[in-house]
């Protein structure tokens, strides 16, 4: 009786620590970040639940450098994707996007059709972008790219307004182009600006008014759009539609040249010579309390 009641007791000490380990193991494997346990996603990721497919595959494509990983993700976002998810229909047209290829082309587009289908706004702007530029082995299609751009940009993408804007400039619909181009602007697509500006600088489609390229450089740069910048330099530098000022042309340059760019290289060699040593002076210091007042507008270089 005594040996039996300790087999029994034995036996309930080894469910007891099973049901430790099980514990252990599921805190171990839960993700502080999301709340989500690792384990019970990839049991619904191997059952066929698109969502969890889903989210292992951006869970992989969060492995930088580990061999495998990447192909691994595209596998799991094409079930995800063929299980109807859009989100993982958009990020297989973003990653065959990235590729350099026609073949990469033709599957971005073909990807993108097929979220844009499913109501998905950016996939319709970035297929209107596809469109637009003949990505793969498409001529570009303006006819095509056109009602993607115009129906993302009235169900509210910014970038849409801006490509929209753009295209119907380009079209000769100049009015239609200003207000969607103006509207860009105002909801932070701060290169609608110099689109603006550069239209009637350079009078494209409309009659050259440069007080009001300036006026749109003026927002642009204020907004951190280099382009913009560039040109509200050079005409403080000039006195273009403004009284010369070549402190503040040197300020907007020093800002602009922040990206690194050739453009402001090559713009900056041009001006310093013509500098006195005051005016650099006061341009720099001029340059620094707009940096130190618009952290977050000041211009990265390229890939950073």
């Amino acid at each position: 009786m005594a040996k039996s009641k300790q087999s029994a007791g034995l036996g309930f000490a080894v469910i007891i620590a099973l049901v430790v380990v099980a514990g252990a193991t599921v805190a171990i494997t839960q993700d502080w970040k999301t709340g989500q346990n690792s384990l019970v996603e990839g049991l619904k990721a191997q059952t066929g639940d698109p969502e969890a497919q889903y989210r292992k595959a951006i869970s992989l494509l969060n492995q930088h450098g580990v061999i495998g990983a990447d192909r691994q993700a595209t596998e799991w976002l094409e079930k995800a994707a063929g299980g109807g998810h859009v989100p993982a229909m958009l990020k297989l047209g973003d990653i065959r996007n990235a590729g350099s290829s026609e073949a990469d082309g033709d599957a971005a587009v073909a990807w993108y059709d097929k979220a844009a289908k499913a109501g998905n706004i950016e996939a319709m702007r970035k297929l209107g972008i596809a469109y637009a530029i003949g990505r793969g082995r498409n001529e570009p299609a303006p006819d095509k790219a056109l009602p993607l751009f115009e129906t993302a940009a009235r169900a509210g993408d910014d970038e849409a307004k801006l490509h929209l804007g753009r295209m119907l400039v380009t079209t000769k619909r100049v009015d239609e182009g200003v207000t969607w181009l103006t509207r860009a602007g105002e909801t932070g697509q701060v290169r609608a600006w110099y689109v603006l500006g550069d239209m009637y600088y350079q009078a494209r489609n409309v009659k050259k008014d440069q007080e009001r390229a300036f006026g749109y450089f003026a927002r642009g740069a204020e907004g951190g759009e280099v382009e913009a910048q560039l040109l509200y330099s050079f005409m403080f530098l000039t006195g273009r539609s403004t009284k010369a000022d070549k402190a503040e042309a040197y300020k907007w340059l020093l800002i602009a040249d922040e990206s690194k760019s050739q453009k402001t290289r090559s713009a900056m060699a041009y001006l310093e010579p013509r500098l006195s040593p005051a005016e650099m002076a006061e341009g720099k210091k001029r340059a620094d309390a707009w940096k130190a007042a618009n952290p977050r507008k000041v211009p990265k270089p390229a890939g950073s």
